[in-house]
């Protein structure tokens, strides 16, 4: 339903390009926002969401006490800190997801 809306939402926006996640929902959402045009996906493992390790799949209780004791930590604010470390050592940092995107992005952004 939220990629139905989108779509509609995007329906006169023109594209050059278009990119996804290499995961098949992702693609799939990404074709679905993309009707009726004939533009396809361009996917990539780059592109996948923040990875948690093993510790996808564990209760909001375990991730929210971790997320709330990291957070109540004063140097956890400081933006360098908080870019490059995590509050579990399954989790990637934001640093890295930004550069594993951005090196994926840039050499694309030429072309488009």
């Amino acid at each position: 339903a939220q990629a139905s809306a989108l779509r509609e939402l995007l329906a006169q926006v023109s594209f050059s390009a278009a990119f996804s996640s290499d995961l098949s929902r992702a693609r799939q959402t990404a074709e679905l926002v993309l009707q009726p045009r004939s533009l396809s996906v361009i996917e990539s493992a780059a592109l996948r969401e923040r990875s948690a390790g093993n510790l996808e799949g564990q209760s909001t209780d375990f991730l929210d006490q971790g997320i709330r004791s990291f957070f109540m930590k004063e140097q956890s604010l400081i933006k360098e800190i908080y870019l490059k470390t995590a509050w579990h050592p399954e989790l990637e940092t934001t640093d890295s997801v930004f550069q594993r995107v951005i090196n994926f992005l840039l050499p694309h952004a030429n072309h488009h």
